[in-house]
C-alpha cells in the first residue's frame, strides 16, 4: 500500500470517528493539499511534520474536528500558517466564506497557490498581522490556532465580530492560567478527541 493510500485510510477512518460526512471530492482535495504541502515544504519549511500520514492527523483531522463548532457565514482564521485549520474547514464547509490571515509571506503564498491548484473558491488570503488587519467584513466565527494568549487574541478580534459572533481558540492542555485572565467573557471549554492524536486538545469557545 502506498503512502497516499495509507494517508487516505487514516483520513477516512478519522472522519468516521468524528462523525463528519465526506464526499470523495473533499477527501481528494485534502490528500492533494497534503501532497502539495509536502512538495513546498522541501524548499520553504512550512511545517515540522514531514510524513503525509502524520500530516493527515496533525493538520487535517485536527482542523476538521472544529467544523461542528463553526457558525455559518463569514469565518476568519487568524495565524493560518500553511492554511490550517482554514483550508480543510473551507473544503468541508463550502457554503461559508473564509478569510485566512497570516503575517508570514512564504506561508500565504503557499495558501494562495493551494487554493488555485485545488479550486477552493470560498477563501480569501490576507498577508497581515492581526493588529494591522482592516476589513469591512464582520465575522460570525473567528478561529485562532496557537496564536498569542486568549485575552490578547479576544481583544484583537472583538471589533471584527458580529454581535452574536463566536471565537474558537484551540489549545492543547486545559488553559487554566489563560482562562483566569479573561474578564467579562462568556466561554465554554470543550475537550476535543482527534483520532490518532495522543496529545490533549481543548477548544475554548468565547461568545461575543
Amino acid at each position: 500500500m502506498s503512502e497516499i493510500q495509507k494517508t487516505r485510510e487514516i483520513l477516512e477512518s478519522g472522519l468516521r470517528q468524528l462523525a463528519i460526512p465526506a464526499q470523495q471530492s473533499q477527501i481528494e482535495h485534502c490528500i492533494n493539499l497534503l501532497v502539495l504541502l509536502s512538495k513546498w515544504n522541501k524548499s520553504f519549511n512550512l511545517t515540522s511534520v514531514k510524513s503525509l500520514q502524520q500530516m493527515a492527523i496533525v493538520h487535517l483531522l485536527d482542523s476538521i474536528s472544529l467544523a461542528p463548532y463553526l457558525r455559518n457565514g463569514e469565518i476568519l482564521d487568524v495565524g493560518t500558517g500553511a492554511g490550517f485549520p482554514g483550508l480543510p474547514l473551507a473544503i468541508f464547509k463550502p457554503d461559508n466564506h473564509f478569510v485566512l490571515l497570516d503575517s508570514n509571506i512564504k506561508k500565504t503564498r503557499f495558501v494562495k497557490q493551494a487554493t488555485l491548484e485545488l479550486g477552493i473558491d470560498n477563501v480569501d488570503i490576507v498577508h497581515s498581522r492581526i493588529e494591522h488587519f482592516q476589513t469591512g467584513i464582520k465575522f460570525d466565527t473567528v478561529v485562532a490556532r496557537a496564536v498569542s494568549t486568549l485575552a490578547l487574541l479576544i481583544d484583537q478580534v472583538s471589533g471584527l465580530m458580529n454581535e452574536s459572533g463566536l471565537i474558537l481558540l484551540p489549545k492543547g492542555q486545559y488553559p487554566q492560567t489563560e482562562l483566569a485572565e479573561l474578564n467579562n467573557c462568556q466561554y465554554t471549554v470543550e475537550e476535543l478527541v482527534v483520532p490518532g492524536l495522543e496529545a490533549k486538545r481543548h477548544l475554548v469557545c468565547v461568545e461575543q
